[in-house]
């Protein structure tokens, strides 16, 4: 993939990569929390994953698809 060493994309198509995976993850988070709570938390639950992983997932991702992974 292309991402650089400082975890910025080099291109388009890896940064819409990088969003759609983001998205799902998102998305899979909303639909947990809101099943245990029994109800759409909406974009409650949105903003709480942005607020509490999207800084650890953008790293995480960088990680498994960064020009500098382990070959």
């Amino acid at each position: 993939m292309c991402v650089d060493k400082d975890g910025s994309f080099k291109d388009n198509e890896t940064f819409k990569e990088f969003l759609s995976d983001e998205r799902s993850e998102i998305e899979r988070y909303k639909w947990i929390e809101s099943e245990k709570a029994g109800h759409d938390l909406g974009t409650g639950a949105i903003m709480d994953w942005i607020k509490k992983y999207a800084a650890s997932y953008r790293s995480w991702w960088v990680d498994i698809h960064g020009d500098n992974k382990p070959k």
